[in-house]
């Protein structure tokens, strides 16, 4: 018999392969590190051919697992399942979501089904990071154009999404710090 380990494969990132002039490595908060394709196929639980394009961030898997073996999910953590998206429903998918990167470039970034917006807070050598970023991931979802200046509205908003993020993490009684503080 198989249990749910054998059925799945994680990959917690992605790597750059020429965006931003970057080659196989993960150093910056954008869209090919941070769009990870997840394939789970468990018989009896998924069905076949079922696609979702939901929102969710790795720390969503552990929850899911839970929810597909009937273990209670413990309430401080931060993930939710997506069992329902595996089953071909609706299910559960975030509106927005908050990515950081510390490896080299420190950057915290945003992103909605529309754009990405990336602030970067030390570029350590990567000295081509504008400090922040905004780009239309329909229009140009190799993030060649910045339109922070010319999109202020949508600028607003992302960085509200980002506060308002910041903002329920530090209340979490088992918050130790910010690291971008």
């Amino acid at each position: 018999s198989r249990g749910l380990g054998d059925v799945y494969k994680r990959q917690d990132h992605g790597d750059a392969f020429g965006e931003h002039g970057i080659y196989s490595d993960h150093v910056c908060a954008d869209e090919c590190i941070h769009h990870i394709p997840l394939i789970v196929r468990a018989p009896g639980v998924t069905v076949a051919g079922t696609h979702s394009d939901a929102f969710l961030y790795n720390v969503d898997l552990a929850p899911t697992l839970c929810d597909l073996l009937d273990i209670p999910v413990p309430a401080e953590w931060d993930g939710a399942s997506f069992k329902a998206n595996l089953q071909g429903g609706e299910g559960f998918g975030r509106d927005v979501l908050v990515w950081d990167c510390g490896l080299y470039a420190v950057q915290r970034a945003v992103r909605t089904r529309e754009h990405l917006m990336i602030r970067t807070y030390d570029s350590w050598r990567y000295s081509h990071y504008d400090p922040v970023a905004l780009h239309d991931m329909n229009a140009d979802p190799y993030q060649t154009t910045n339109l922070a200046a010319a999109r202020p509205d949508v600028l607003a908003r992302c960085d509200s999404h980002l506060n308002e993020w910041t903002q329920a993490q530090k209340a979490k009684p088992h918050f130790a710090g910010d690291p971008i503080d």
